[in-house]
């Protein structure tokens, strides 16, 4: 399945993220809000909104990609962290460097611009080398010394999922207020708190 629509995505670290999709003449596909370690998806279709978090929302397969395995923060701002392991590898792969990162569960491939010092793509692969998350950053213009992608993938490969942002317009470094992580949901919106264990929210 692939997601495709037009939004905002407003992120403010260390640890919120707002996603608003929209699909033609303004009607709205939903919402992500990421707070800390609790995620709120509102549901237009459904008129629901589930909230609980990154393990409840996986279960119930609430959104387009496994959002345990991707790093859905840094995914969506274009900045994937490499996280340094003990037996890491570092290689020359045509013209960028490789370094792979080797976990219990598999490896993590990362691709880096020798020029721009960031990253263009990351695979994540299981403990059989089978490619299990594709991400890949494109389009880079710098942006207050930082250098961004405008398109970004991030693909799971089971099933075939992927979400794509391309941004047309961003803004860097700005203050941004605490009421625009905030998502306005209709009053006749069924809430529903996950793990659901027999009560419904109000």
């Amino acid at each position: 399945m692939a997601l495709t629509a037009t939004g905002l995505v407003a992120i403010k670290m260390p640890d919120h993220l707002l996603l608003q999709m929209k699909a033609g003449l303004g009607m709205s596909l939903g919402a992500v809000l990421i707070e800390g370690k609790q995620f709120t998806i509102y549901a237009p279709m459904q008129n629901h909104v589930y909230s609980g978090t990154a393990d409840a929302i996986k279960d119930q397969r609430l959104f387009p990609i496994d959002i345990n395995s991707v790093d859905l923060f840094h995914s969506a701002a274009g900045l994937p962290i490499i996280e340094p392991m003990p037996n890491d590898s570092l290689t020359i792969d045509d013209g960028k460097y490789l370094i792979i990162t080797y976990q219990p569960k598999g490896s993590t491939r990362y691709w880096v611009d020798p020029k721009k010092f960031v990253i263009t793509d990351v695979h994540v692969l299981n403990n059989s080398g089978e490619l299990v998350i594709r991400q890949e950053y494109r389009q880079f213009s710098k942006e207050k010394g930082i250098y961004l992608p405008k398109l970004i993938r991030v693909q799971h490969m089971k099933g075939n999922e992927r979400v794509t942002f391309y941004y047309t317009g961003r803004a860097v470094n700005q203050k941004i207020d605490d009421d625009t992580f905030s998502l306005r949901i209709p009053e006749n919106t069924r809430h529903i708190k996950l793990p659901i264990d027999g009560n419904v929210g109000r």
